[in-house]
């Protein structure tokens, strides 16, 4: 099994993309002196000693530099876009960064006119973040970031989208002047927004679905449709959007994505205040924001059993049969478990799939992510097991790969499973 180098003290792991039969993995430290790795592995579960240098592509950032914040996207090409946040200490700014890799783990000088990177001032402080990435169907990237920021007139609460030609220059012919602005009426009450999901549909309209956080307490959430040239959909809900008010029980998304020409479906947790606790769930909507009665039970799925965990649907894939695997991460009192639960696409949980209906290992990471390789699952997770050569509990970050029923794919790594172990503590 590959184990990752030096210079990093802590690691969150999640996938970036497939690359000519392999896995490959982003890696980012979380610490003041930050490392961003990528790591790649062949489908037997090794490490690909061509890309990069030894499997892996390594940048160290130091201090209020730069930021690597987040892997956008991946293309059908197997390039993989990643967002970084960098202060130019020349313009005294924070500038935004799309930077877009080959299959080998370098700078694809096709994009943006040899530079492999497109750049912009960042219009707020650096508090302002990409938060997430899509691409349509001719290929352009979609890209969205939220921003919660003081100003002098008060909190500035929105987002931005913007639109990347497939050869990486601002798309203007996208919103306004390339870009769709939103900005959170003052006196609304909201005091900040959350969890975004974004999407772009099969009729190239993009959806981005995010939570609303109040001065009472309260939460809710917001889906906004725009069309292709980046104005509001006015035939989804109301003038294209919808939205939703909970005081007690609230909705936390994770994500969204169109499952086909007439429906979405979003995913991530209902919490229920009074309680204190919160369980995974989907919800699957018609295209004009009405739950789908015909899913699950009224429009919604639980994914929790017991009524006593606390748990969330971190991740969903789509099969090309239109059925789901959801990556579910789950706490109770003896520990945390990751899961892929295997949903049918009428919104019952399929039994014959490993478990009962999942697969499930100690630990944490919620499989993230969670893809299809190979007509297989591979899922990536924080895992916690006795080591009994060294005589500890250790923790590393493994990828699995199960077939389509739920069961290990033993030719994958070691007992189907390929773990990286970082040095430092975990």
């Amino acid at each position: 099994m590959g184990k990752s180098g030096g210079r990093m003290n802590r690691l969150a792991i999640f996938f970036l993309g497939f690359c000519q039969g392999a896995i490959l993995l982003e890696a980012k430290g979380i610490s003041y002196q930050s490392s961003f790795q990528l790591l790649k592995f062949h489908g037997d579960g090794y490490l690909d000693q061509g890309f990069g240098y030894g499997g892996m592509v390594d940048t160290l950032s130091s201090g209020e530099d730069s930021r690597v914040l987040s892997h956008l996207v991946d293309d059908e090409q197997n390039r993989s876009y990643l967002s970084m946040l960098k202060y130019d200490r020349s313009l005294e700014k924070y500038v935004r960064t799309i930077i877009r890799l080959t299959e080998r783990g370098q700078l694809d000088r096709s994009f943006h006119g040899g530079e492999g990177l497109i750049w912009e001032e960042n219009d707020y402080p650096s508090t302002a973040y990409f938060s997430g990435g899509t691409i349509d169907e001719e290929e352009r990237i979609v890209v969205s970031y939220l921003f919660n920021v003081a100003s002098e007139d008060g909190r500035r609460i929105g987002f931005i989208c913007r639109r990347i030609s497939k050869t990486g220059e601002w798309d203007t012919s996208f919103g306004e002047s390339g870009k769709v602005t939103y900005l959170v009426p003052v006196g609304s009450g909201v005091t900040s927004i959350h969890s975004p999901g974004l999407a772009a549909g099969h009729d190239k309209k993009v959806l981005i679905w995010f939570e609303t956080w109040s001065d009472t307490e309260s939460r809710g959430q917001t889906i906004f449709r725009y069309t292709e040239n980046g104005q509001l959909d006015l035939s989804f809900g109301a003038g294209g959007r919808v939205d939703s008010s909970c005081p007690g029980d609230c909705l936390y998304p994770k994500g969204i994505l169109p499952v086909d020409d007439n429906k979405f479906i979003a995913w991530g947790a209902f919490y229920d205040r009074s309680r204190n606790i919160q369980h995974a769930k989907l919800y699957q909507f018609h295209l004009d924001g009405r739950l789908d009665k015909s899913f699950g039970n009224e429009g919604v799925l639980s994914l929790e059993s017991d009524p006593t965990n606390y748990s969330l649907a971190e991740t969903l894939i789509v099969d090309k049969n239109g059925n789901f695997f959801v990556g579910v991460q789950t706490h109770s009192q003896t520990g945390s478990e990751s899961k892929v639960v295997h949903v049918l696409r009428g919104g019952n949980v399929d039994a014959a799939f490993g478990d009962e209906g999942s697969v499930s290992w100690m630990g944490y990471g919620a499989a993230q992510p969670l893809v299809f390789f190979e007509d297989k699952i591979v899922a990536v997770g924080r895992s916690s097991f006795r080591d009994g050569l060294l005589g500890k509990d250790v923790h590393p970050i493994c990828a699995r790969r199960y077939t389509l029923m739920g069961k290990a794919d033993e030719t994958f790594g070691y007992e189907g499973r390929s773990c990286v172990f970082e040095k430092g503590p975990t």
